[in-house]
């Protein structure tokens, strides 16, 4: 069970913990990051995030995102 997020609707990631809205292949969810640590690099745009309950989501290519998601990841890349 590897959810691959396809969006980020909202993200307050001017604060850490950051609290995050996003879709899923597997639907709607909100998940809190810790820290900006929490997410790694696995290949060139490929992205594996894991919340503070330990849950991980796999972002494929956040360069091929929408302009909000790949934004926020940006930041995180």
């Amino acid at each position: 069970f590897l959810p691959v997020i396809e969006q980020i609707t909202h993200c307050s990631s001017d604060t850490e913990p950051s609290e995050w809205h996003v879709q899923t292949n597997r639907g709607a969810t909100r998940f809190v990051l810790k820290s900006e640590d929490d997410i790694r690099s696995l290949a060139p745009g490929k992205l594996l995030i894991v919340d503070a309950i330990g849950q991980r989501y796999l972002v494929n290519d956040y360069r091929k995102l929408d302009t909000y998601s790949r934004r926020i990841m940006e930041e995180y890349a």
